[in-house]
């Protein structure tokens, strides 16, 4: 089973994504784009959707039904989402550190968001 792929890296439905006039949707801001884990960009997305945790758990789970029923087992999908979760900390510390120089409000941000994915994936 692959679960390497090109990732967008910062997948943000609110951010990245833009409507042409025509109807076309193009994702941009690429510059975080890397080989990683394939459902990371739909575990990005759903992770930063202003929603509550009840919503994302439901997000996530149909998400994962129907990556499931393409090309993975449940316990390839559990360690995809460990592995996704992993990605999401490494990312969070990055743009921390490079990006926001340690700002102590953008930390307190990112503890909040990386707090409430890991409450998110114990539930599942």
């Amino acid at each position: 089973i692959e679960i390497i792929d090109v990732i967008h890296g910062d997948f943000n439905l609110s951010k990245n994504v833009l409507i042409g006039g025509d109807g076309n949707i193009r994702v941009i801001d690429w510059e975080h784009s890397s080989l990683g884990p394939s459902f990371f960009d739909v575990f990005y997305a759903i992770v930063h959707l202003k929603v509550n945790k009840l919503k994302k758990i439901e997000l996530i789970k149909g998400a994962i039904h129907c990556k499931n029923k393409f090309d993975m087992n449940h316990s390839c999908m559990h360690m995809h989402m460990h592995i996704c979760f992993l990605l999401l900390i490494i990312t969070k510390l990055n743009v921390l550190i490079y990006k926001d120089n340690l700002n102590q409000n953008s930390l307190k941000r990112r503890i909040e968001i990386l707090n409430d994915t890991y409450q998110v994936l114990k539930a599942l």
